[in-house]
């Protein structure tokens, strides 16, 4: 379920680019897009991994922030909260 949000709201990302079918004022770069989608997926991968294993807390957190760190690196900030 959660690769086919990340690819829906890819393809609907790039279909608003070129069509504008829902109005964005607070626009990615691609770069940061791509950071956030990227960090999405890998922690669904993780939630697959920790069904299947049962990875222990630490293991889990230590990801987790990795995860986080992938959009931080990227130049992602939060500017605006609705």
């Amino acid at each position: 379920m959660a690769f086919a949000f990340l690819l829906v709201a890819g393809v609907v990302v790039v279909v608003n680019e070129h069509v504008e079918l829902l109005p964005d004022p607070r626009r990615l770069e691609a770069s940061e897009f791509l950071a956030v989608m990227l960090g999405g997926a890998v922690a669904t991968l993780l939630g697959i991994l920790d069904d299947a294993l049962q990875l222990r807390a630490r293991w889990q957190l230590l990801t987790q922030l990795a995860v986080a760190l992938v959009p931080v690196a990227a130049g992602v900030t939060v500017t605006y909260l609705n």
